[in-house]
């Protein structure tokens, strides 16, 4: 097994053009995908501070499932109005 790794300053800088990259991927969702780039480096951060993609990919996973059962919920809400 390796050992952790210190964080280095490049790693954080490289965050920063990996959320524009995770926002211009998201970017078909319009106002949405510019909040996506936000949660793109706060889940950047996450994978540099604690170097587990598995926490990273469960974040990831939970808040699709939030906001396909927030469509769900708005859609069902809007439809029997």
């Amino acid at each position: 097994m390796h050992s952790r790794k210190p964080d280095s300053p490049l790693s954080w800088v490289l965050a920063v053009p990996a959320s524009v990259v995770f926002e211009f991927c998201h970017s078909s969702l319009g106002r949405t995908g510019v909040v996506t780039g936000g949660l793109g480096l706060v889940l950047a951060g996450a994978y540099i501070l604690t170097r587990h993609r598995l926490i990273v990919i469960v974040v990831h996973y939970v808040l699709d499932a939030i906001e396909l059962l927030g469509h769900e919920w708005l859609d069902n809400r809007v439809g029997s109005a």
